[in-house]
């Protein structure tokens, strides 16, 4: 799960047009007359929060994990670290460009978690400008998910440091899930077919995705990831366009756009053959 929806405070020129920067004073009054104010002000405080309280899991280590932590959050964070490597290669493989490796924090409690992030009720999360990784390992443990959480993650990271951090929700969370195998396991493809027969879709839409909320219909969050997981996995069937996609967005072409040069369609139009195809295999 990403924060891209609060992660606007350097955008919001609203607030801070240039003769107001480096005044405190009026980007709190700006604030206060906005709705939300109390995210936008947690999530400026979550960029410059320290971490504390935590171990390395070995010297140099990027994995640090909870000074309280039992033996298996300990096992969870040397297996992240031991696979470290790999997952980031997946991702750098899957989206076509290398980024810099984040430091990742594992939590052993939710008091822990809630600390350092936006969603508490979450798994996981990016934080500070696409450096960090926050994992809660109280749910990863339930369902042995802390690898394939942690490498959706790293796709976040790679967006982030790739300029698409306001990206459409569902490409955002298509390419991670598509990408790690992680982020939707409540939902299986033939469940996601099925609700698409019911009439239950996911929307592709192509605004903002730090302004403007996930169109997901009435589809639970896991139900809209594995969707555009099956939408991203659709149009990497094309590799060389897909390919220049990515290329596109890297270079800090918004997601529609990109899509539509390197596939000659509007999204839309990819979209409605996606869901025939996936129709028809759902009967």
């Amino acid at each position: 799960m990403t924060m891209q929806e609060l992660r606007v405070l350097k955008d919001a020129a609203m607030c801070q047009p240039s003769r107001w920067r480096g005044s405190a004073a009026i980007a709190v009054l700006c604030c206060l007359a906005m709705s939300g104010c109390s995210n936008w002000m947690k999530a400026g405080m979550l960029q410059i929060r320290p971490f504390t309280g935590f171990n390395d899991v070995s010297t140099a280590s990027l994995v640090h994990v909870d000074s309280t932590a039992s033996g298996q959050t300990l096992a969870l964070a040397q297996q992240l670290q031991q696979a470290y490597a790999a997952a980031q290669t997946t991702i750098e493989h899957t989206h076509g460009a290398g980024f810099k490796s984040p430091n990742v924090y594992v939590c052993a409690s939710e008091a822990c978690y809630a600390k350092y992030v936006m969603i508490a009720d979450s798994s996981a999360e990016t934080g500070q400008g696409g450096n960090t990784v926050i994992l809660n390992a109280v749910r990863l443990l339930k369902n042995d998910s802390g690898l394939p959480i942690f490498t959706h993650e790293l796709s976040h990271i790679f967006w982030f440091q790739h300029g698409q951090r306001c990206a459409p929700r569902w490409w955002l969370e298509g390419m991670a899930v598509a990408s790690s195998g992680g982020g939707a396991e409540k939902v299986s493809d033939a469940q996601a077919r099925q609700l698409l027969r019911e009439g239950q879709a996911f929307q592709p839409a192509l605004d903002n995705g730090c302004f403007n909320p996930a169109q997901r219909g009435s589809l639970s969050w896991a139900a809209y990831y594995r969707q555009a997981a099956m939408f991203v996995s659709y149009l990497r069937e094309s590799a060389p366009r897909f390919a220049h996609a990515l290329e596109l967005m890297r270079q800090g072409e918004n997601v529609g756009l990109a899509l539509q040069t390197a596939y000659g369609q509007p999204v839309a139009e990819l979209w409605e053959q996606w869901r025939k195809k996936e129709m028809v295999l759902a009967q």
